[in-house]
């Protein structure tokens, strides 16, 4: 559910089939179908499985939830060649590799959000598996307060969120970040300036509002 629920609002303009999204999705067309009956059934969707309105961006925000691992350091150029098992970062293979995505706070500046951003903000990561996560723990230092970490990590909700990264010209922080939507689901768990955040954000070129 939560898959289908990204996918079309990643995609708002499209009227999506169920044979379409379950190929996209890797899913059975059986339960996409049943996924989309229920979108409708709720008038979240109208009878082409067009996105009506805001309110699946909202319900999904309401179950956009992982657990962030706090980490002391960011991952630097050549930290994988130090490694047995990668960290699957693939920052410069953001078209055909899935691999860490920055979301949240930075990622919504760097989108142009208006949002202030300090030279010292936590990074905040997606990244593609728990096993990835795991791996990155140790080189990177774990620490318990996010006073005292540099990024974090948690994986993906979907795992669109690192397959269909962005990797935007003129940015400072050189690392791809999520698809707007993704990020925009992250500024929505905070309530208050998550939330006036939100409202003021209109995503420039290509993207398009779903909040």
């Amino acid at each position: 559910g939560l898959e289908v629920a990204a996918a079309i609002l990643m995609r708002p303009e499209r009227e999506p089939s169920v044979r379409g999204l379950a190929k996209e999705l890797q899913r059975a067309p059986s339960t996409v179908s049943d996924v989309l009956a229920a979108l409708r059934r709720s008038d979240l969707l109208d009878r082409k499985n067009k996105l009506a309105g805001t309110g699946l961006f909202w319900q999904l925000a309401t179950r956009w939830t992982a657990p962030r691992t706090y980490l002391a350091q960011i991952p630097l150029p050549g930290v994988e060649n130090n490694l047995r098992q990668p960290l699957s970062l693939n920052r410069f293979d953001v078209e055909s590799q899935p691999g860490w995505a920055l979301t949240d706070t930075l990622a919504a500046a760097v989108l142009g959000a208006p949002v202030a951003a300090s030279s010292g903000q936590v990074h905040d990561f997606y990244v593609p598996s728990a096993s990835i996560l795991r791996r990155a723990i140790t080189p990177l230092g774990p620490t318990t307060s996010a006073h005292h970490a540099r990024c974090s990590v948690r994986v993906a909700p979907v795992p669109a969120a690192c397959s269909q990264r962005i990797d935007l010209a003129n940015n400072p922080t050189e690392w791809p970040v999520a698809h707007p939507v993704f990020v925009a689901l992250d500024l929505a768990q905070d309530e208050g300036r998550g939330r006036e955040i939100l409202e003021s954000w209109n995503p420039k070129g290509r993207w398009t509002r779903v909040w």
